[in-house]
């Protein structure tokens, strides 16, 4: 257990000090302090917490003047940066009324997954050193708990960040399993995206779940484009979301989406599986999300505005002799968009699909108005450069054929789902203003594969180059 104890008090410090070593769990705890709200606010950044001591009166820095606001700014602070930390407040007798209200604007949160909310701020009087043992004492005892329950991962690469394990561990607990089955499904910086089955022990399942874990903010903001976006499509085409983890793991927590028994392949491993059976998914997928397309809007963009909206320029700098002069001035062109909303990834394991072919989306955080051809080009070009792809590391398609990525017959020669990508390439073009939208949208999102994607980067600027060269040629002299 990690416990931050923002005190400039040489003598405080003593006495929390003796009254740990005294108590059985003492081994369980490491202690960092900060003497002042600059370094408090430094630590904070740099390091997760499982707990927060904070005086009221401290200085702004090492051996300045204590006052209230800067105690308060530390305090303020961590409840910002690792909002599912629960603190404590330190104060003498005449400033409790306003310790008191600092604790009451914190909701209790049930951080340990015992289905009961847990303060999530307090405060204690200087002298009271008791009351903040026994808060320790139980941190300890609910967090070795939650540490009992097992995870299990095909391999290390699937394997969450200790705080995404956390806030796995509280969901699993909520719901009565002592074992968890994960298996990544993506996820990008500081985000995972999981697969987890929960187990009461080896052989009883208690359920299949969709997990999002990562920073609050971002699953904040992605529960709310469910909310907004997700319920606007048919019944059955999207996971429900179940429940949060919004304490408990400082700065993380998690988004937990239902799975039902029949929707356990991703596309990709559909692809795999039933290749005969893709094209039928594809088509009931372009169903699903073109109840999405109720309010289209017509604009005209620079494509350099496009391709900014999707890797900035600096990312491209070391690759500009081999993208050439035909991209830079594809860019300086406009072209006629269809904006609509999109789901904004939709690779292939973002698409789960039944034994019926019915797909199912999940990972709802980048829902948006974009392109209305932006979601097929994804799921499309996924096929080449997503990390999941069962062709990632196959020889379709060379540099050469994805310099060749407008001519479908010469891109697909060799490829192991030529249906897939026709069909997504058809659905594209439907779905844009212009078959202009379409070059423009894919010489962006090839481009963007450059930061992202493991595949060869002549694959991404052959691409990128091609959708550019046609787009200018269809754009016509200007």
């Amino acid at each position: 257990m990690r416990v931050l104890i923002v005190e400039d008090e040489g003598a405080s410090l003593r006495r929390f000090a003796d009254a740990l070593a005294a108590e059985d769990f003492a081994s369980a705890v490491e202690v960092t302090t900060a003497r002042s709200l600059d370094t408090a606010i430094e630590i904070i950044d740099a390091v997760d917490f499982d707990l927060v001591i904070c005086d009221l009166h401290i200085p702004r820095e090492t051996g300045g003047e204590p006052e209230i606001d800067h105690g308060i700014g530390a305090y303020e602070y961590v409840t910002t940066v690792q909002p599912g930390a629960p603190t404590i407040l330190i104060t003498g007798s005449g400033d409790d009324r306003r310790a008191r209200q600092l604790a009451a604007a914190r909701q209790p949160s049930d951080i340990f997954g015992v289905n009961e909310a847990y303060p999530m701020a307090d405060f204690v009087f200087k002298d009271e050193m008791d009351d903040c043992m026994r808060r320790i004492g139980d941190i300890v005892l609910q967090l070795g708990a939650l540490e009992e329950i097992e995870l299990v991962t095909g391999s290390s690469e699937e394997w969450p960040s200790a705080l995404q394990a956390r806030a796995l561990r509280i969901f699993a607990r909520r719901n009565g399993a002592k074992l968890v089955e994960v298996s990544a499904l993506g996820g990008l910086s500081g985000n995972a995206a999981l697969r987890a089955t929960l187990m009461r022990d080896a052989g009883t399942p208690v359920a299949s779940v969709f997990a999002k874990l990562g920073p609050l903010d971002e699953l904040q903001d992605e529960a709310s484009r469910y909310h907004e976006a997700a319920l606007r499509l048919p019944a059955g085409a999207y996971a429900p979301l179940l429940d949060k983890v919004e304490g408990g793991a400082g700065r993380v927590g998690g988004l937990f989406y239902g799975l039902a028994e029949q929707h356990q392949s991703s596309f990709f491993e559909w692809l795999a599986r039933s290749p005969e059976d893709v094209e039928h998914t594809i088509a009931r997928l372009r169903e699903v999300l073109d109840t999405w397309r109720d309010q289209d809007e017509m604009e005209e963009v620079l494509i350099t505005t496009l391709r900014r909206d999707r890797v900035a320029s600096s990312e491209l700098t070391d690759h500009a002799p081999a993208l050439g002069d035909e991209c830079w001035s594809f860019e300086k062109r406009r072209v006629p968009i269809r904006r609509s909303l999109q789901h904004g990834d939709l690779h292939g394991e973002n698409v789960l699909v039944a034994e019926s072919g019915a797909p199912l989306l999940i990972d709802f955080a980048n829902v948006e108005a974009l392109p209305s051809a932006f979601d097929p080009i994804v799921l499309e070009l996924s096929l080449v450069f997503q990390d999941h792809s069962p062709f990632l590391d196959g020889l379709w398609p060379t540099p050469e054929q994805c310099e060749q990525w407008h001519d479908l017959d010469a891109y697909l020669e060799g490829c192991p789902a030529p249906e897939v990508v026709r069909a997504c390439r058809a659905w594209a073009l439907d779905a844009a203003a212009s078959p202009a939208g379409v070059y423009a949208v894919a010489y962006a999102e090839a481009l963007r594969q450059l930061e992202y994607s493991k595949r060869d980067p002549a694959c991404a600027i052959g691409i990128a180059r091609s959708a550019a060269i046609t787009g200018t040629q269809v754009l016509g002299a200007g």
